[in-house]
């Protein structure tokens, strides 16, 4: 698994690359990573949702086209 990174940039870049590929929820994206970093996957989905490029359905979250 791959660890969480530090830097905001690339958190949102691997957040939104994963959700390219199909929607997800916020479970199953941390658990992708090392220690599951739920509270900062929840974190960078709803700055993705607040600028209108992520919506959450149900209990999963999926891009905005």
């Amino acid at each position: 698994k791959a660890t969480w990174p530090k830097d905001l940039a690339t958190q949102v870049t691997l957040l939104r690359d994963m959700l390219a590929q199909s929607p997800h929820s916020a479970e199953s994206l941390a658990a992708q990573f090392k220690r599951k970093p739920l509270k900062g996957v929840n974190e960078v989905l709803s700055a993705l949702a607040a600028l209108g490029q992520a919506q959450q359905d149900d209990d999963h979250w999926r891009l905005v086209r």
